[in-house]
């Protein structure tokens, strides 16, 4: 299982690490601007007789990373094995700047990452538009000064820290030395000095470091792996939960037990930060034509805010899942609605008071610890055996449409021999095992649907509490059956083809098919 933990680091409590992380937070913008610059280049400079002097200047690099490594191939979109060679190639100075080589090359990928999902964002609008709220832009160049990057758990390193505590009640630090765990601490790449990190757990294992822009701070972000929760074994019960602005969520769930989460307090202080934030750009922009500010004052508004936000989300998401623990809800329901903000007509004070609660890092925050105590012994091993069942259903399509593909190809020689004495019988097996190797597909399907069937009744039951341990030990005996039953589909359309008097039909076939390739090939 994987969670994520959140460290702020300021300029006065961190100096060294806030030092080196915003300078690699501006190289990782510089870099990004970089790699952006030269795959819209190579873009739009294509097809053109006449380039422009920028996209000139990339087709130089292009030539020149061509020379230095023939096998790398280039299109219109660059790709990232492309445009890591340009940047070795070349020897480009963002690329090398001081950025950890696999942060450098992380930060290449999210570049063609961006615009490869423009291009397929693109052919979506034109086959749907109505899915849009416009034609997706072209990716743009960053403006800020600081852009997010990740750093892998190759060039960051966790190490636990034990103390010792002496007579006097000291606790001394000793790192790997036997005593009392006393938290971890982060080894960032080109960096001596080490993070403390006190609040981690002794199991956590490291898996990646994220880096982000903070209000005028920076967010470390760790990525870490953890043992599993352990297993609940009765959850019957549904919740559903419905977003607003006066109550922020009301919870009802199948036991006729419900709760409201009011809004007051979000909504007080999201309408006071409007109005200071109001108030601190108007002075600045004050007699100019800017309509965006940015000041000292601003950030500290902000951060205070989405701190303050972000605390209250996660009370309420943290009592919304002990409330579910309680009731033994194990299926939550939540609406998701497309641009429900964007297209929101209640009058302006509502549609403020709308758009400002982050109901988006609600649901998130709700389905991140709901996972943590949502998982049962029936719905994991069951989901295994599902996913054996999908796998070994797909595996039997593939070697079906094999069969059907060799047995075409072979069916004017099995046809043209059946008139030859001995050989009768070939034409008839032919048809036989061509009709029962195309049962599979049909028959396989039909196990899944009746799965499929079976489960969502049976859960049925369960949400009316009609069904208690006996469910996990039902999803596990549903799965093992549907596995028997797919791996028996080949004998399953055996027995089709048996039972229906198949044969006769076979003779019937056979018999016209004969007298026809003995025509064709006296002719």
């Amino acid at each position: 299982m994987y969670i994520a933990d959140t460290t702020v680091l300021s300029k006065n409590k961190n100096p060294d690490v806030y030092e080196r992380m915003e300078q690699d937070l501006l190289l990782s913008k510089n870099l990004y601007n970089a790699a952006l610059f030269r795959i819209r280049q190579v873009f739009t400079g294509w097809e053109k007789e006449e380039r422009t002097q920028n996209e000139e200047e990339v087709f130089r690099e292009l030539r020149t990373m061509q020379a230095a490594y023939p096998k790398v191939k280039v299109g219109r979109v660059l790709s990232y094995r492309a445009l890591d060679a340009v940047m070795r190639a070349n020897n480009n100075p963002d690329f090398f700047a001081g950025l950890p080589m696999q942060t450098a090359q992380r930060v290449l990928k999210e570049a063609v990452t961006v615009f490869r999902a423009w291009l397929s964002s693109l052919k979506e609008f034109r086959r749907a538009p109505e899915r849009y709220t416009g034609k997706p832009c072209m990716p743009k160049y960053l403006k800020n000064d600081r852009h997010t990057f990740y750093i892998t758990n190759q060039d960051a390193v966790l190490y636990p820290v034990y103390r010792k505590t002496d007579a006097s009640g000291r606790k001394s630090t000793d790192s790997g030395a036997p005593g009392e765990y006393d938290g971890m601490e982060l080894k960032l790449p080109l960096m001596k000095k080490r993070l403390y990190l006190r609040h981690i757990a002794a199991d956590s294992r490291l898996k990646e470091v994220q880096v982000k822009p903070y209000y005028g701070k920076i967010l470390l972000v760790l990525v870490l792996e953890t043992e599993d929760p352990p297993m609940s074994r009765e959850k019957p019960y549904l919740a559903g939960i419905d977003f607003g602005t006066d109550n922020i969520a009301a919870i009802v769930s199948t036991d006729h037990a419900s709760r409201i989460y009011k809004g007051g307090a979000v909504l007080s202080k999201s309408r006071d930060f409007h109005k200071r934030k109001a108030e601190a750009a108007g002075i600045i922009t004050k007699g100019t034509e800017r309509k965006h500010a940015d000041s000292a004052r601003l950030r500290r508004l902000s951060l205070h805010h989405d701190c303050f936000m972000k605390d209250m989300m996660h009370k309420i998401s943290t009592d919304i899942v002990r409330y579910c623990a309680e009731h033994g809800v194990g299926t939550i329901v939540m609406g998701v609605n497309r641009g429900w903000k964007q297209g929101s007509d209640m009058g302006n004070v509502n549609n403020q008071n709308f758009t400002g609660i982050p109901h988006d890092r609600l649901k998130k925050m709700i389905m991140y610890r709901f996972n943590l105590i949502s998982l049962g012994f029936g719905a994991l091993v069951g989901g295994i055996l599902f996913m054996i069942v999908k796998i070994l259903l797909f595996v039997q399509q593939i070697l079906c449409y094999t069969y059907l593909m060799v047995n075409s190809l072979l069916g004017p020689f099995v046809m043209a021999l059946a008139i030859l004495p001995g050989f009768e019988t070939g034409l008839k097996n032919w048809i036989a095992r061509y009709i029962q190797i195309a049962m599979w597909i049909p028959i396989g399907y039909f196990i899944l649907y009746i799965n499929l069937q079976v489960g969502k009744a049976f859960c049925s039951l369960a949400a009316a509490g009609e069904v208690g341990l006996a469910m996990d030990w039902f999803m596990i005996a549903l799965q093992i059956v549907s596995l028997i039953s797919v791996a028996s589909v080949p004998k399953m359309a055996a027995w089709v083809i048996e039972s229906t008097g198949a044969n006769d039909a076979h003779s019937s076939i056979s018999q016209p098919a004969r007298q026809a390739a003995k025509k064709f090939l006296k002719f």
